[in-house]
């Protein structure tokens, strides 16, 4: 269940221009799905930036 909900995620991301990114967070940091390390407001930057809503959630709740 894990795994089909990761790609419809991932499909809604690609399929809306604009749309939204989904960042995981751990203390100080958030990680997007790619891996990439950054602060949470430099990713919240880079969201608005591509025009995109940035959505962060638990590294917990997103291995549900």
């Amino acid at each position: 269940m894990r795994r089909h909900l990761e790609r419809r995620l991932r499909a809604l991301e690609a399929a809306r221009r604009g749309g939204c990114e989904f960042w995981i967070y751990r203390g100080d940091e958030v990680r997007s799905p790619d891996g990439e390390q950054v602060t949470r407001e430099e990713a919240e930057s880079r969201s608005r930036a591509a025009g995109r809503f940035a959505f962060f959630i638990s590294e917990t709740d997103w291995r549900l």
